[in-house]
Order: C-alpha cells, then sequence, then structure tokens
C-alpha cells in the first residue's frame, strides 16, 4: 500500500509538472503575442498622429500675401515676351435676332387653320 501510495503520488506530481510547464509556455507565448499587439497598437497611433499633421498641414489656410511674396520670388510677376499673345480681329462684329420659332398650339392652329 505504501509502495503504492509514492507511485500515485509520484505520478500526479510529474503530471502537475507537466501541466505546470506546459501552462507556463502558453502564458510566455501569450506575453509575446502581447507585446507584438502593444507595438502594432504604437505604430497605429503613430500613423494617426501622421495622419493627423499631414491633414493639418494640407488644409491650412493660405494667406494670399505669402503667395504673391512666393510668387515674385520666382520671377512670375510679369509675363515673359513668349508668353503673350495678341490677337485681333479685322472683321467687324455683327449680331443677328433670331424670331423665336412657334410653339406647339401655334403650329396645331396652322395645321387646322383655326383662328
Amino acid at each position: 500500500m505504501n509502495r503504492r501510495c509514492r507511485l500515485v503520488f509520484t505520478l500526479l506530481l510529474t503530471l502537475s509538472a507537466f501541466f505546470w510547464t506546459l501552462s507556463l509556455r502558453k502564458r510566455v507565448e501569450n506575453l509575446s503575442i502581447c507585446q507584438s499587439i502593444l507595438e502594432e497598437e504604437k505604430e497605429y497611433r503613430e500613423l494617426k498622429d501622421e495622419e493627423q499633421r499631414l491633414y493639418a498641414q494640407l488644409y491650412r489656410p493660405v494667406e494670399l500675401c505669402d503667395k504673391e511674396a512666393a510668387a515674385l520670388a520666382l520671377g512670375m510677376d510679369k509675363p515673359r515676351w513668349e508668353q503673350l499673345v495678341c490677337a485681333e480681329s479685322v472683321l467687324p462684329d455683327r449680331v443677328t435676332v433670331l424670331q423665336p420659332s412657334p410653339g406647339l398650339r401655334e403650329k396645331i392652329r396652322e395645321l387646322f387653320s383655326l383662328p
């Protein structure tokens, strides 16, 4: 009986050590998964912050004076001679006034000779 109790005790101790090792291994796997999730969330937050920064930069109000100053700095204050196009017409302007076309009612009156 004593030998049987020791055998059962050893078997239970071995099984509990096996399950404890197995659960420890799963906890380590869960920890690595949680760590990767935290890294992904951090990257997501950084991308959202960059998106907001770029959105604010894109839609910030722009002063017209700043645009004009930049254009002047680039030499865009007056057109170059090759950019000028002169177009003159030697024909006189002419306007033709057309009479309105008769409506449906007038066409029916003409068809049936109604007054």
